[in-house]
């Protein structure tokens, strides 16, 4: 069967219409949001109730599918309790959108699904990325589908729980040389919203054993930092030691983020300043959500 592919234009400002129609897709027009609703469920929602197939597959507007990508996702419908979901690989061109690979590499650490050595209660906890999702019809009905997880921000954490308790199973890929996307184009204002509206509600549902897994990391990031105050008074051998302890973290770090992105060598070797960046970022979203503020993303305000 050829796929179909349907575009919900939610109140866009730009060409959408225009650009989707041209490239053979099939546009409905977003309605307006409920209450109750917010807009990335609500609109997955009007797309699964148009789209004809057994099975669907949903992306994010800022994804774009490789050309062998649709023959190997096509492979995964075989079981239909099975979900899968990819994280694309990040395509950060210019240098301020490189600031978004710590965020980046702790949610693939938040999904609980890369792991070594993991106790099996952890195995029951796995999330799934919410950019890419292939889940079987009957399979989402089943679960109530994004009407289940209406009022939630990051509804792909809500509907993963739902999935496994009822007895279905989620797997997660890295989508290099299958799916891309490419978040935040303006860079500055818009990474910093796009990231804090998720941040807080992300770290908040991490499964225990990827919080503990997550915190090392960047606790042993942290404390390579000592190296900075301990150069200028050190002899020559320990120096030496320093340089080497700070050359391995960036190597580390350099092959953490070319698995999840196109990030280069200089942000892994200036990963001081992108965890700063990081650190900062996610304390000041804690602060303005404790004190009851909001976020605006994409014209709407969200919690």
């Amino acid at each position: 069967d050829v796929p179909e592919t349907i575009v919900v234009d939610d109140q866009s400002s730009d060409n959408t219409r225009q650009v989707a129609e041209e490239n053979g897709a099939r546009v409905i027009e977003g309605a307006d949001l409920p209450d109750g609703w917010y807009g990335k469920p609500w609109a997955c929602s009007q797309g699964a109730r148009e789209a004809k197939g057994d099975w669907l597959l949903f992306l994010d507007a800022d994804t774009w599918l490789d050309s062998q990508a649709g023959a190997r996702i096509s492979r995964l419908t075989s079981d239909p309790k099975q979900v899968s979901a990819f994280c694309p690989y990040h395509c950060v061109p210019t240098r301020g959108e490189q600031a978004s690979v710590f965020f980046n590499a702790l949610m693939v650490l938040g999904m609980n699904q890369f792991h070594l050595g993991a106790p099996e209660s952890a195995a029951k906890d796995r999330g799934l990325f919410g950019q890419a999702m292939l889940i079987a019809r009957e399979t989402y009905q089943d679960v109530g589908g994004h009407e289940s997880v209406k009022s939630h921000v990051l509804e792909n954490f809500h509907l993963s729980r739902l999935l496994t308790a009822a007895g279905y199973g989620c797997r997660a890929f890295l989508g290099r040389g299958l799916i891309n996307m490419r978040m935040f184009p303006s860079g500055g204002d818009e990474l910093k919203k796009g990231w804090s509206k998720g941040a807080v509600s992300g770290a908040s549902r991490t499964p225990r054993f990827a919080m503990w897994g997550a915190s090392i990391w960047i606790s042993a990031l942290m404390m390579s930092l000592v190296c900075f105050f301990f150069a200028p008074f050190a002899s020559p051998s320990l120096l030496a030691w320093l340089a080497a302890l700070y050359g391995a973290c960036v190597f580390q770090c350099l092959w953490v983020f070319r698995m999840i992105g196109t990030f280069s060598w200089l942000t892994a070797a200036c990963f001081p300043a992108h965890l700063l960046f990081y650190q900062l970022l996610f304390f000041r979203a804690v602060r303005h959500q404790k004190s009851g503020g909001t976020v605006e993303w994409k014209g709407r305000h969200v919690t």
